[in-house]
């Protein structure tokens, strides 16, 4: 089965739906969930085919702005998983500690405010 890529961008009111590989054809949804039915619709009477005869891969681009939010969302997920990793590795490295001085999980636990269940966990 043939598949088109369909690409999908907002403009002011309207989605854009265009089919690249067929002349760029285009046309327009008022709302995202028509853009399929729309596109489908728009391919069948460019070709003569039936809607069924093939398929679709809807590409939505996002604005330039939502891409640049998303990207510095991205960095900060990354900041805040390195950051999570390191504190994990300096409270094992603080159960540790405790555990050396001869301390027993109960009383690493108190001293740093967390359950024992969790020292134990921290110090495998």
């Amino acid at each position: 089965m043939k598949k088109y890529d369909v690409t999908v961008k907002r403009e002011p009111g309207w989605w854009i739906i265009s089919v690249p590989e067929l002349d760029d054809i285009t046309s327009h949804a008022s709302t995202l969930n028509k853009v399929e039915f729309i596109a489908r619709d728009l391919i069948s009477a460019w070709l003569d085919c039936d809607e069924d005869s093939f398929s679709v891969n809807l590409q939505i681009i996002a604005p330039r702005i939502v891409k640049k939010l998303l990207t510095q969302a991205q960095h900060a997920d990354e900041k805040a998983r390195e950051s999570q990793t390191r504190a994990t590795h300096a409270r094992k490295e603080a159960v540790a500690t405790l555990l050396n001085m001869g301390l027993s999980m109960r009383e690493a636990a108190q001293i740093l405010d967390i359950s024992h269940q969790r020292v134990s966990q921290l110090a495998s």
